[in-house]
């Protein structure tokens, strides 16, 4: 007598639901890359050249509402006051800023709020953005960061550059 097919039913609810939590993780990614925003080659965050006071943006491509876009090299200035890290009681400050595209190109830096050296808080994406990466600034205590008038080499600082992952990384990510 020939043996039975092998039992194809689900065991319990759990295993029904973590099936369809997967696909709708898989099935969101999807969207993503076919209609969201991200990036298709790495943009390399630094230093200005032309000023140190701004900061520079490699050329890279990206994809914003599913549409490819390339953008050129570009150095993109601090707000006065806005980006500001503050120093209130002489103890040594920072602040993340989130750096972030949008369609058509215009390069957006978004400020997460001071704290103590260390307990630092990425802010959120602007909505229809693409994430760039990340900029930790950090003052000594001894001075605050003044965006109009320091440049990022500054001896009171320290700067951190953080270049965000490709879109493929992304997906991965959000599947995992």
């Amino acid at each position: 007598m020939p043996a039975s097919p092998p039992n194809t039913q689900f065991t319990s609810c759990g295993q029904s639901d973590n099936l369809r939590t997967q696909y709708n993780l898989l099935r969101a990614a999807f969207v993503a890359v076919a209609l969201g925003a991200g990036l298709i080659s790495t943009p390399v965050l630094a230093e200005g050249t032309s000023s140190k006071k701004e900061l520079k943006c490699s050329s890279f491509n990206f994809r914003a509402l599913g549409w490819q876009e390339a953008k050129t090299g570009a150095e993109t200035a601090f707000t006065a006051t806005t980006h500001d890290v503050l120093d209130p009681d002489a103890l040594p400050r920072g602040a993340i800023f989130v750096i972030s595209i949008a369609q058509g190109g215009t390069i957006t830096i978004t400020k997460g709020t001071d704290a103590l050296a260390g307990l630092e808080v990425a802010p959120a994406t602007p909505a229809n953005q693409c994430k760039l990466g990340e900029v930790l600034i950090q003052h000594n205590g001894t001075a605050i960061f003044n965006a109009n008038t320091d440049l990022l080499d500054a001896a009171h600082l320290t700067v951190v550059y953080t270049d965000a992952a490709l879109l493929g990384a992304d997906v991965l990510a959000l599947t995992s």
